[in-house]
């Protein structure tokens, strides 16, 4: 007796190799002709002619302060590029402020009469910090004298 044996079903392959082929083909081909980089854009900007400052603020060499004792009355005097300030620490650091917005590399001078106690000398210098003015210097004579 002959055994039957089941029919072979054959079952499809698909060939691969070739497939293969072709995705690495196309991946290349997008890497190559993407674009990575991030387009520049346009910036609109207003910027000052070469060697001019800003049309709207001036240019400022020096911030000089000098303290001197009032005449006539207990206290001192505080005067800021030549404006006088009476005793009033908070004008100095009002004025040193919109003065370190313009140019916050601009030196500060200050001077004090010889006989000003140290401690206004310090006080100042300590309001010149507060208003983030850090180039700081002492003047043994009239700072008027400095620019000559």
């Amino acid at each position: 007796m002959r055994l039957r044996r089941p029919p072979r079903v054959e079952e499809d392959e698909i060939e691969m190799s070739s497939m293969i082929d072709i995705v690495f083909q196309l991946l290349i081909f997008f890497m190559v002709g993407s674009n990575f980089s991030v387009p520049e854009k346009k910036m609109v900007t207003d910027l000052p002619r070469t060697g001019q400052p800003p049309p709207n603020q001036k240019k400022i060499e020096l911030i000089k302060i000098y303290l001197k004792f009032a005449e006539g009355r207990s206290g001192i005097q505080i005067t800021c590029n030549e404006e006088p300030l009476g005793e009033d620490w908070g004008a100095l650091f009002g004025m040193m402020k919109q003065l370190a917005e313009i140019d916050p590399e601009v030196p500060v001078v200050i001077d004090a009469e010889k006989s000003m106690p140290f401690g206004y000398v310090v006080k100042a210098m300590d309001t010149s910090k507060q208003a983030n003015l850090t180039q700081i210097a002492f003047s043994a004579g009239k700072a008027e004298k400095l620019n000559e």
